[in-house]
């Protein structure tokens, strides 16, 4: 599920999510010793929407991958030619999501903060670090792209029905978050969780963890 060479190994729709990529797809690849090496059969390009987490994208990824598999077999190119070799240019290695690749860096713009976030919705899950709690996120937005409105990771705006996202600053601009969830709890709405843990308008969440 990428653009061959970029994005060979374990996680290519994370990276690409991560990396900010505009745009994405899948190739039929003929199968090589070398990581993700192989010869290319055909490439279907996706652009990827500033909404797209990882699981939208993911399927979005898996109906095209089907439809271009079906498309290989009828075709059936293997009969009468090659598939063509990867350009040795442009590779790129789209490493195992980790454990490190989770905690939220606000000090960061906000643009990166989004796309970390994008990349880990719904699941392994960015977090946030609250009085010492690991809190999971997701659904984030930017909701400004320049400017410092306050330290990293102040809370600089409470969600609310009309606007859902809790903003957080960031190392330049906000970024949103739509829902946040506590080790072994469910999953709660912004507003919902920010009432709960009595957030308030100037409130930081950790620094060192997500700092």
């Amino acid at each position: 599920a990428s653009l061959l060479p970029r994005w060979r190994g374990a996680a290519p729709i994370q990276r690409a999510l991560a990396s900010g990529d505009t745009q994405t797809g899948v190739c039929v690849m003929q199968m090589a010793d070398g990581l993700d090496t192989g010869p290319i059969w055909s490439t279907h390009e996706l652009v990827i929407d500033p909404l797209d987490t990882f699981q939208v994208l993911h399927d979005r990824l898996a109906a095209l991958a089907s439809e271009a598999l079906l498309a290989w077999l009828e075709w059936r190119p293997f009969l009468t030619r090659q598939p063509t070799a990867q350009p040795e240019v442009g590779v790129c290695y789209a490493a195992k999501i980790t454990a490190e690749d989770r905690p939220i860096r606000f000090e960061r713009p906000a643009d990166d903060v989004c796309n970390q976030v994008r990349a880990l919705d719904p699941s392994p899950g960015a977090t946030a670090s609250w009085q010492g709690v690991a809190l999971k996120c997701g659904g984030a937005g930017v909701v400004e792209e320049l400017g410092r409105w306050a330290p990293s990771g102040t809370i600089v705006r409470l969600p609310s029905r009309s606007q859902p996202l809790i903003a957080v600053a960031c190392g330049s601009g906000v970024v949103g978050l739509a829902w946040f969830q506590r080790p072994g709890g469910k999953r709660q709405s912004a507003e919902v969780f920010a009432r709960g843990a009595g957030w308030a308008v100037g409130s930081s969440f950790d620094s060192g963890s997500d700092a």
